[in-house]
Parts: structure tokens; sequence; C-alpha cells
């Protein structure tokens, strides 16, 4: 009876101690947390660095705090232990070394290696996550190369076709210029043309001028002569008729 009591107490105390060890060590499969919450940090640190500093400063002191209570615990702990063995010997609660159970000794070395496996493990899957988000960046930013890329051919395409449009613009104005030209020289010597032709029609006109009034003036003197005439006609027709009136009465 004594023995089951023994017994049953040390089994007790082990499964505590294993529950305040489990404690102290780091939850596994968190990983995507850990990241999201870096995320977070770095965002905050862009945002509002002055916040993220009263953060961390925060962050730091429950750090060393948890720290201080997990060696202070982990201290508890393998004291706890070693009374137990201390006051508990294992001769005189089962007689000889070789009749002890195994699953009633906790090897602290063992504990430990655990705890650093444990780490390491975390460890190694935190980095597995940064080169996988170092990854998913570098794709990110190859993506970004090609879009940039193709857009730098747009523009020196772009800048080609401007190119070449102000060429066909400089052409079209010294066209555009020589036709001016030959207008213009056109016009000049068509003006001069008309000039001539005026000279030459201003000259006709005024020697048609000159015919009017001389034929005119001619036309005037006719018209005296033939006035002159009629009046002759006039008188040597009524000398006649008298001359007739002077036979008959005879």
């Amino acid at each position: 009876m004594r023995m089951n009591e023994i017994c049953w107490s040390a089994t007790q105390d082990v499964e505590n101690w294993n529950i305040k060890d489990s404690n102290l060590v780091p939850h596994v499969g968190n990983e995507k947390a850990i990241y999201r919450r870096r995320k977070i940090q770095q965002v905050e640190t862009t945002q509002n660095p002055s916040r993220h500093k009263r953060a961390e400063k925060s962050e730091k002191t429950k750090e060393i705090k948890n720290q201080q209570r997990n060696d202070k615990t982990v201290s508890e702990s393998k004291s706890e232990k070693k009374n137990f063995f201390r006051n508990n010997n294992a001769e005189n609660f089962f007689g000889t070394a070789g009749d002890t159970p195994s699953n009633l000794f906790f090897d602290d070395e063992l504990l430990l290696n655990e705890v650093r496996s444990e780490v390491e493990k975390i460890i190694r899957q935190e980095q597995e996550l940064e080169s996988l988000a170092n990854g998913k960046s570098s794709a990110k930013d190859k993506g970004f190369e090609v879009e940039l890329k193709a857009k730098n051919d747009t523009i020196e395409r772009f800048a080609k076709e401007i190119t070449r449009l102000r060429e066909e613009l400089i052409s079209v104005k010294q066209k555009n210029k020589k036709m001016a030209e030959i207008f213009k020289s056109g016009e000049m010597k068509e003006k001069a043309e008309i000039l001539i032709e005026n000279e030459k029609l201003t000259q006709m006109n005024e020697e048609l001028r000159e015919e009017v009034s001389r034929l005119y003036t001619a036309l005037e003197q006719e018209k005296s002569k033939v006035h002159e005439m009629q009046d002759k006609l006039k008188r040597l027709s009524y000398n006649h008729k008298r001359s007739e009136d002077s036979f008959s009465k005879q």
C-alpha cells in the first residue's frame, strides 16, 4: 500500500513537472502567425516609427520579465526534482537501484536537448518561411522588371515614332515654303503682266478718245457744211420760184 502511494505521488510530480516544462517550450506550428506578426510589425515600423519604438521597448520589457519568470520556474522545477529524488531515495522505496522504474526519473540533460531541438526546429521553420517570402518577393520583382521592360520598349517605340513624325513635319514645312515662294513669284509675274496690260489699255483708251474727239470735230464740220448747203438750196429754190412767178405774169 505504501509502495502504491509513493508511485502515484511520483507519477503526479513528474506530470506536474512536464506541464511546467511544456509551458517553457515555444509552441510548434505557429510559423504563419509568427510570419504574419513580423509583417505587421514591419508595416507599423514604416508607418509609425515612434509608436513602433515604444511597442518594441514594451515588448523587450515583457520578454525580459517572461525570461526571468521562466528561469525562475525552471530553477524551481529543477530544485523540486532534486529535492524529490533527495528526500525520496529510490532504494528506500523500491529496495535496489535496479528495481527503480525508469519513467520516474527525469533527466535534465535530455530535457535541455529536447528544448534545443524544438528551438532549432522553430528557427529552421522561420528561416524556411523567410526564404519562401523572399522567393515570392523575388518573383514579384521579376514581374515588375518584365512590366518595366515592356513599358520601356513602348516608350522607345513612341519616341521613334515622334522622331519620324517630326522629320516629316520639317519636310512638309520646307515643301510649303517652296510652294509659297513659287506662288509669290507667280503672283508677282501675274501682277506685272496685269500692269502692262493695263498700261496698254490706258494708251488705247487715250488713242480712242482722241479719235472720237477728232471724229466729233469732223462731224460738226460736216453738219455746218450741210447746214450751209441747205441754206443755199433754200435760197436757190426761193429765187427760182420768184423768177417763175415773174415770167408767168408777163
